[in-house]
């Protein structure tokens, strides 16, 4: 998704949870300073290889609890073997414990951060994504990362970033899902209305998952079949 589509929804989200904007610049420079520098993937090349990755058919794995019965379904299906499988940040160390490698990673790293790298350093292509709340931390990490990645911004691209659109991790992973021209997207560990937090963090998590939810039935409304793995959307 050009950045001239999505950018009434980003200013809309930033609105909507008072995110300082200060931040957000911040978030950007330092985004575009650190793929400069570190980034393996970036510009032709990383959307190459994003493009070789992300076919017809991909299964996108959220973190919710349900996540390893859900996976396990899609095994004894069939339909995880030779599809890509897009993991949203911890979903991905949850799946690997299971015996299901991640192709692609889509993380700000707010999960199990050292899983996550340690998958990336065995062949799990990283976004690395950075936003006004994580961006000293995301440079921290890229900086340590042996694997292939690439970086992502939550506001306007840069040289050397990209913006596919989406707001959480998962709804994130459908957009590049979507914006490699995936016509099919299979979800597992998707639920938006019991997130894994507690208390406050839940409050602030399910208003999230609500932007997640209508981001991707935007996907869905421009013709892209999703299919989550619970036979509805929960």
């Amino acid at each position: 998704m050009k950045w001239s589509e999505w950018k009434g929804t980003y200013e809309s989200i930033v609105a909507d949870f008072s995110f300082n904007m200060n931040d957000e610049v911040k978030a950007i420079d330092a985004a575009e300073e650190t793929s400069r520098k570190m980034c393996s993937l970036k510009g032709k090349e990383a959307i190459d290889t994003l493009a070789e990755l992300i076919k017809e058919e991909v299964v996108i794995a959220g973190n919710s609890r349900h996540l390893e019965r859900e996976a396990k379904s899609l095994v004894s299906e069939g339909i995880l073997k030779g599809r890509t499988l897009i993991a949203a940040d911890s979903a991905a160390p949850r799946l690997n414990e299971i015996g299901i490698r991640s192709d692609v990673i889509v993380s700000d790293m707010d999960g199990d951060v050292k899983a996550e790298m340690d998958l990336n350093e065995e062949g799990s292509l990283l976004l690395l994504h950075f936003h006004g709340d994580n961006y000293i931390g995301a440079s921290e990490i890229a900086g340590k990362l042996k694997g292939k990645f690439m970086v992502t911004v939550q506001g306007k691209p840069t040289e050397c970033t990209f913006n596919f659109g989406g707001f959480t991790d998962g709804d994130r992973a459908v957009m590049l899902a979507e914006e490699f021209r995936s016509g099919r997207i299979y979800l597992i560990g998707f639920d938006f209305e019991h997130p894994l937090e507690k208390g406050k963090e839940a409050v602030i998590k399910k208003k999230k998952l609500r932007w997640a939810k209508e981001i991707i039935e935007g996907v869905q409304k421009r013709g892209v079949m999703i299919k989550y793995a619970d036979g509805g959307k929960r």
